[in-house]
């Protein structure tokens, strides 16, 4: 996948969520799609937490995406 189009895609679904930090927990193996790209190949899915809003006292949000878009979001 082109990487100007997997910004778009994970832009497109990180709207309004801010305060992105990766979860402590191991990598798992997952069938389902990347909750960020949509890419339906199975592989290892990285936890991260976020909230929504600008403030830090807004509502924490857990989700998983895949080895790309953890790398794109916070390498």
């Amino acid at each position: 996948m082109i990487e100007n189009e997997r910004k778009d895609r994970i832009y497109w679904h990180l709207v309004g969520i801010y305060n992105l930090s990766p979860a402590a927990k191991q990598p798992y193996f997952g069938m389902s799609p990347c909750s960020l790209c949509k890419d339906k190949l199975a592989g290892f899915r990285y936890e991260f937490t976020g909230t929504v809003g600008k403030h830090h006292d807004g509502e924490k949000i857990k989700s998983n995406c895949c080895v790309d878009c953890f790398y794109y979001l916070f390498a």
